[in-house]
Order: C-alpha cells, then sequence, then structure tokens
C-alpha cells in the first residue's frame, strides 16, 4: 500500500476507547467483521487499575483469535494507542465538572481522565461503550432530548450528544460518540452469533473486581451484566454474591451487608498496605 493510501485509511479509522470488555469488544468485532471498518483502538494505562494485566492479555488473547479466524478482519485493526495516564495534562475545569456531576449521580471516576484525555485529542472523536439502561437513565436530567443518532452512514452510526453549552458539566462528555447506547448485551449476543464471532466475544473480560480470577459479581460492570441476562457468565459464587447485595432485601439488611463489605475491604486493604510497608523497610543490620 502507498503512502497516499495509507494515511487516507488511517484518517477514516474509527477511533474506539477499547478495555477488552463485553462491551468494547463487541464493538472493535461488529466493526471490523461485520461492517469491514477500520479500526484504531485506544488503551488508558492506569498503573492502580486493578484489572490491568488481565485486560491487556485479554486483548492480546482477542488479536490472536482475530487474526487466526478472520486474517482479514485483522488487518482492518490498528496497534492499540496505549497511553499512561498520569502523562495525561490536568484539567481543572474538566475536573470540576466530573465532580459537580458526580455529586449528583454515580459517575465513575475513568470518565475524568478520559475526558481529559479526549480535550488533548480534538481530532479524535472517540468511540465510548455507555450504554442507554446504565448510564442515560441516571443521566436524564442532562442528556434529555440531546442524545441523537448520527445516520448519515447507514454502515456507521452512533449516538452523540448535541446542544450543550461547553459551560455546561455534562459537556465533558461532548467529545464522545455512544455506538451502543441502545444496544442491550443480548442483543450484542445475537449480533455477534449472527455474524460468526461469538466465541471471540465470549473472550470478553468483565469484572473490576476479580475474586480468586472470577468475576465478583457486585461490581458495577458485573451487578450491569446480571441485571441484563447475562448470568451464564458467572459462576455460582458471583450470581449468590449478587442476590444476596442486590436482590430486594429490606433496606437495613442490605445497609448492613453493604457496610460489612466495605469494613472488610478496608481491613484489607490496610493490611495490605502495612505488608507492603514491612516489605520496603530497609534492614538496619545490613
Amino acid at each position: 500500500m502507498n503512502q497516499a493510501k495509507e494515511k487516507k485509511v488511517k484518517s477514516h479509522a474509527v477511533d474506539l476507547l477499547w478495555t477488552g470488555g463485553w462491551d468494547s469488544t463487541f464493538r472493535l468485532l461488529d466493526l471490523v467483521i461485520h461492517l469491514k471498518k477500520n479500526v484504531r483502538p485506544h488503551y488508558i494505562v492506569c498503573s492502580t487499575r486493578r484489572t490491568l494485566k488481565v485486560e491487556l492479555k485479554t486483548m492480546v488473547e482477542i488479536m490472536t483469535k482475530i487474526q487466526e479466524d478472520h486474517p482479514e478482519s485483522a488487518n482492518l485493526v490498528q496497534p492499540v494507542h496505549l497511553s499512561l495516564k498520569y502523562n495525561i495534562p490536568e484539567d481543572l475545569s474538566i475536573t470540576k465538572k466530573y465532580e459537580n456531576l458526580s455529586a449528583r449521580v454515580h459517575f465513575g471516576p475513568q470518565y475524568e481522565y478520559l475526558a481529559r484525555y479526549a480535550k488533548y485529542h480534538p481530532s479524535v472523536k472517540l468511540e465510548i461503550g455507555l450504554q442507554h439502561k446504565n448510564f442515560a437513565d441516571r443521566f436524564d436530567l442532562f442528556t434529555r432530548g440531546r442524545v441523537r443518532l448520527n445516520s448519515n452512514d447507514p454502515g456507521y452510526q452512533f449516538w452523540e450528544l448535541v446542544d450543550v453549552d461547553p459551560e455546561e458539566d455534562v459537556s465533558i462528555l461532548t467529545p464522545f460518540r455512544f455506538p451502543i447506547w441502545r444496544t442491550p448485551k443480548l442483543q450484542m449476543k445475537a449480533v455477534a452469533e449472527e455474524y460468526g464471532f461469538l466465541d471471540i466475544l465470549e473472550m470478553s473480560w468483565t469484572c473490576q473486581r476479580p475474586m480468586k480470577g472470577k468475576p465478583c459479581g457486585i461490581c458495577t460492570p458485573c451487578v450491569v451484566a446480571l441485571r441484563e441476562g447475562m448470568q451464564y457468565r458467572f459462576p455460582r459464587s458471583a450470581v449468590l454474591r449478587n442476590k444476596i447485595m442486590y436482590d430486594p432485601l429490606p433496606r437495613e439488611i442490605r445497609y448492613f451487608l453493604q457496610y460489612i463489605h466495605r469494613a472488610l475491604k478496608k481491613m484489607f486493604n490496610h493490611a495490605s498496605s502495612q505488608s507492603n510497608d514491612k516489605k520496603e523497610t530497609p534492614n538496619e543490620s545490613s
């Protein structure tokens, strides 16, 4: 391929935030296997992210499988664009808007640094795997009537946030495109089965706080997946843990169980921190 053609391909690549999770992996596979689109994946390396190693390992395994089963589609995937979180410039305006939003609704901390990342890559329109049911419902006050489907190209459609004042807190989401805004996980599963990439999609990772290498059932991604009928991807222990924590128990019992969970987590983190401090203490006799 000559340089002119290569440049043209890259300029038309879909920029996708990919973590190896179900949602972003579905979008990657749908773009390259079904829609035959060029994709430039982006991944933010956060050293404190518990699932950093498993996510990177999962992405490598998925790419290997694509190359084995769909070599023509593998050629449509550019090398993953890795960026270190601590290299993303600080932005007090974005941080303040994020804090205002998260004070009103649950809003994951990753969206703060992703918004900063997007601002310092203004020529890139990043696709992000936010869904209607587990996100937009909570943001109805901010997004009502302003999330619209871009349908100029039937082969490449996405939702985007429009008519937002730059001073609004929710403006930190305007750099993003939302390709699966109204696509339930079971619908993704059906599409993957129809176009022959379900086996690869099933290699994706879900949990933010794995227990003994398996999904916990109680972190946000696990809760969302279970609510959407994805129990088959979870061990019995995770499903039971989810029922205990989130089924409609009396409020007092639910709050007590959540208190116990937080207390145990705090004790574990404290013990782990003390253990690390002891390891780092120099031997005075040496």
